[in-house]
């Protein structure tokens, strides 16, 4: 709840709680970094069976199972690692589809969505995941879910991500004696990716250097050769 000052979510100010997590309108932002371009999103998150969508997701969830589950489930980290988790469908039969192939056959592209309602109304109707989505859509969505249960969240585009595909912390690029490149390393930049951020205050397990802004992306890992994505400029 974040009008509670004791809670976990607590966002001061009227106008920070109206824009993150009341607001049903937003922006998000494709194109590239030269030629950024907004683009009008319906997150939607008090239109009909959504918060059934947000609760079905979490409740199906293993780790809520176990003798910790009710206190995973006032947690708003663990919250959003399960949403985030749900909103794609690679592992465990999730919302989305993510496709960056360039074919969207029996599905709708990307490009053509503006909202999360269509896509999680769809998903409550059939409980199977809906074809298509990349990174904006699966950002629309998380935004969407997270601001349902009361999660202040926001969209954040980036041009020229880095990922790190080993967990070095670091992008790495290696040369022989003759100063040629050599392929040992998948390390690679994405040149453009959309992801959220929840708001939480650091006065639970979470720790208080961490307060602010955390990051918390539903877009699922991708095999190198879709890096180059689909911005529909």
């Amino acid at each position: 709840n974040p009008w509670n000052e004791k809670d976990e979510t607590f966002l001061e100010g009227d106008d920070a709680k109206e824009e993150y997590v009341l607001n049903e309108q937003g922006t998000i932002f494709r194109g590239s970094s030269s030629c950024p371009h907004p683009y009008r999103w319906n997150f939607g998150q008090f239109e009909e069976d959504i918060l059934d969508v947000a609760l079905y997701l979490i409740n199906r969830d293993p780790r809520i199972k176990g003798k910790k589950g009710l206190q995973k489930l006032r947690d708003p980290v663990w919250l959003s690692r399960i949403l985030s988790a749900a909103t794609n469908c690679n592992d465990d039969k999730g919302v989305l589809v993510g496709n960056w192939s360039g074919n969207c056959e029996g599905g709708v592209n990307p490009c053509n969505c503006s909202g999360s309602v269509k896509i999680l109304q769809q998903y409550w109707k059939t409980k199977c995941p809906v074809k298509y989505g990349q990174c904006w859509v699966f950002s629309g969505l998380m935004t969407t879910l997270l601001r349902s249960i009361g999660i202040p969240t926001r969209s954040v585009t980036n041009y020229a991500s880095a990922h790190d595909t080993d967990n070095s912390m670091t992008i790495d690029d290696f040369v022989d004696e003759n100063n040629r490149e050599v392929n040992l390393s998948r390390d690679t930049k994405w040149n453009y990716h959309v992801w959220n951020e929840i708001w939480i205050r650091g006065t639970g397990h979470w720790p208080a250097s961490y307060a602010g802004w955390a990051a918390v992306d539903g877009t699922p890992q991708v095999h190198q050769k879709f890096f180059n994505y689909n911005y529909g400029i």
